[in-house]
């Protein structure tokens, strides 16, 4: 069976290539903000298996959960949630905080297991990675109630902080001088994912990349994970965005590409074609089937029609012979309430 491509390209793309400690490291040294980045040990980063997103949870984001060591030798949890609207939702900070709360209600939940009540909980630094066009809005979590008087009432409202990522405050030509190595083939795909064209015009400072620092066996994995999240986020045909790809890379690269498109997205192309061919003729065959159908009600329906008249006929005769309801019951073999109904019918007419 051909591979499958995956549903979430974004989602799976980033988990993919974050998962990865060694450019998770390199992506939070570069995109957080400095002051964070000198309290954190980040050759300690560790990627857990945790989740702490809830089933309500699961339209806005997912994430992946890292533990990390401090300068002063203490742990926080540092959980990278990956925005899935296409949209900036309205108040991002209620979800934040349930998420918030997910996770230390996770650690409760660790040191009951545990039976140990002495153990303090690790801080929780919410990381929003987000690309998509529009602009990012927010505002600090008590701006979200208003009317309220602040003296005496500010303090039952929680404020907190989460570190935003947003690949569209970044230009092109800054996330090259970051000097992210293979992640820059990440960070400019996501950027650049709500325009195939922008992307490509970004292909050849790409290819320069790969061809750099894309000899070793995991970083070819990469190029090929970058292959396919293009193959699956392009507007146009696979093919087509070979097509054009291939003016802009090397032979080795086009040779990649070529690959990738051969073993992993043709066949899955060939495979829902097939199934397209088969969904089209079930499709026909129920067509025809009601075609079918509805030519036998109609047959049916003029038959009845027909039956209906010369019925109403037979017993207008015989009620010009002045015979008995009892005897047209008898002879058109209806219930005598229809022969009724069809009288009181016919002398409806005749008035």
């Amino acid at each position: 069976m051909p591979p499958e491509l995956p549903s979430n390209p974004h989602d799976t793309y980033i988990r993919e290539q974050l998962s990865d400690p060694e450019l998770a490291r390199t992506f939070f040294s570069k995109f957080l903000n400095e002051t964070l980045v000198a309290v954190l040990d980040l050759e300690t980063l560790t990627l857990m298996r945790d989740s702490y997103v809830d089933e309500e949870l699961q339209v806005s984001f997912s994430d992946l959960v890292y533990r990390c060591g401090t300068r002063e030798s203490k742990e926080v949890e540092i959980c990278l949630l990956i925005e899935h609207k296409s949209y900036v939702p309205v108040r991002p900070r209620i979800q934040l905080i349930q998420y918030m709360l997910n996770a230390w209600k996770a650690q409760v939940k660790a040191e009951d297991l545990g039976k140990k009540r002495s153990v303090q909980l690790r801080p929780v630094i919410p990381i929003l990675l987000y690309h998509g066009q529009e602009k990012w809005k927010d505002q600090p979590f008590p701006g979200y109630f208003h009317g309220i008087p602040r003296v005496g009432v500010d303090k039952y409202i929680p404020e907190f902080f989460y570190e935003l990522i947003d690949l569209n405050t970044y230009s092109a030509e800054e996330v090259a001088e970051m000097e992210l190595g293979m992640l820059e083939l990440t960070v400019t795909a996501l950027k650049f994912s709500h325009s195939m064209e922008q992307l490509l015009d970004k292909l050849e400072r790409l290819a320069v990349v790969m061809e750099i620092h894309g000899n070793l066996e995991t970083e070819d994995q990469r190029i090929t994970s970058f292959f396919v999240y293009l193959y699956s986020t392009s507007e146009v045909s696979p093919g087509d965005l070979f097509q054009q790809m291939q003016k802009k890379m090397s032979e080795t690269l086009k040779e990649r590409a070529l690959t990738t498109y051969e073993q992993m997205i043709l066949p899955y192309k060939q495979e829902l074609e097939q199934k397209e061919r088969v969904i089209q003729k079930a499709l026909s065959e129920v067509r025809l089937a009601k075609e079918l159908a509805q030519k036998e009600r109609e047959k049916a329906q003029q038959e009845q029609t027909k039956a209906q008249q010369s019925y109403r006929e037979l017993i207008k005769l015989g009620l010009q012979l002045n015979l008995p309801i009892t005897q047209l019951t008898q002879m058109t073999q209806l219930p005598q309430q229809e022969v009724e109904k069809i009288i009181q019918s016919i002398r409806k007419e005749e008035k």
